[in-house]
């Protein structure tokens, strides 16, 4: 199940080449799967 968020599309909007974004909050809100979702859509590639 897809939730959408509109934090989504400010964070993809804040993607730059050699910057870096910072994703914090409770624990088990989501953060991660916000991050794979957008990894899915535009990079492919699993960075940790």
């Amino acid at each position: 199940m897809q939730i959408s968020r509109l934090i989504q599309k400010d964070i993809i909007n804040h993607l730059q080449p050699n910057k870096v974004v910072v994703i914090y909050g409770p624990r088990r809100v989501g953060k991660t799967t916000l991050i794979q979702e957008i990894n899915k859509k535009f990079f492919n590639k699993t960075l940790f």
